[in-house]
């Protein structure tokens, strides 16, 4: 029977990452500006992170991975020593990275080593997009899952051009979903059918999420939205003045009657059965204004 020590340890492992810069959005760089990110040229050097209450480099190995490193990396035995700090191996090892994203081969021991240092780096390097803090530069992503993202959003594509081939036959319904949209066209492109569509064309294409910006999963919603209608009834309310927006709230212009602080509060208040004789008086009032 072997000893504990007989057992090898694997430090490598059959998948890959990518580290990924964070695009900050900043307001005063254009889309394409090359310092949106980081200027073409520059470039960040990470090492190992020294923890000065622990007197030692920050803890990247399990038990006996030190030594299956440095066998893997043909170091000599200690080379890797995180408790070490004068002449350490540590102070000369950078991982560079510039504005463009990176991918490691964990099949690659050095690579899977640079990966551990990046990852120790956590005030710089997110371990997820969705655990960014405000300051990291870059956030890290599985190869796997950006092939699984990839697939989901050529589902989302396939349907929202089923969705777009079915709108495009009528005016009307191209102009309201934009309304419900908030991309607020004006009434001489309702009946202009090149304009919405590129109009539409604009939202299906947009996939990051940004603020104020409608993308493909909002063009999916509306057209899943139950309370569509209700929706287009109270923007055709609001158009007419017989529902105004005070102080965050929408009410009715006559009685002041608070309606909900949403669109889509709105259209509940308007859907609810015991609200239907308001509903029918206004819709007389936007019948008139025809």
């Amino acid at each position: 029977m072997g000893n504990k020590e007989d057992k090898e340890i694997k430090v490598t492992s059959n998948r890959k990452v990518i580290l990924k810069p964070f695009d900050k959005d900043r307001s005063f760089f254009g889309k394409e500006h090359d310092g949106r990110i980081r200027y073409s040229g520059c470039k960040s050097a990470y090492t190992l992170p020294w923890e000065f209450n622990s007197r030692r480099y920050v803890k990247i190995f399990e038990d006996g991975e030190q030594d299956a490193f440095e066998k893997a990396l043909d170091l000599e035995s200690g080379s890797l020593n995180l408790y070490k700090r004068k002449k350490s191996w540590w102070s000369e090892f950078f991982v560079h990275l510039d504005k463009n994203e990176r991918t490691f081969d964990l099949n690659s021991p050095m690579e899977s080593l640079e990966y551990r240092v990046l990852k120790a780096n956590r005030d710089d390097i997110a371990e997820s997009k969705s655990m960014y803090n405000g300051t990291q530069s870059y956030y890290i992503i599985d190869e796997g899952e950006v092939e699984q993202d990839n697939y989901k959003l050529a589902q989302k594509r396939e349907e929202a051009m089923e969705a777009f081939m079915k709108l495009r036959k009528s005016n009307k319904k191209m102009y309201d979903i934009l309304r419900v949209l908030g991309k607020k066209p004006n009434k001489e492109m309702s009946s202009n059918s090149t304009q919405l569509k590129a109009e539409l064309d604009k939202v299906i294409s947009q996939v990051e999420k940004l603020d104020g910006v409608p993308n493909i999963d909002d063009f999916l919603a509306v057209n899943k939205d139950a309370l569509f209608q209700d929706k287009i009834f109270v923007l055709d309310a609001i158009d007419i003045g017989e529902i105004e927006l005070k102080n965050g709230t929408y009410r009715m212009k006559e009685t002041s009657q608070p309606l909900g602080r949403s669109l889509n509060e709105v259209a509940e208040y308007f859907y609810a059965s015991k609200n239907q004789d308001d509903k029918l008086l206004v819709q007389q009032r936007i019948d008139l204004n025809k």
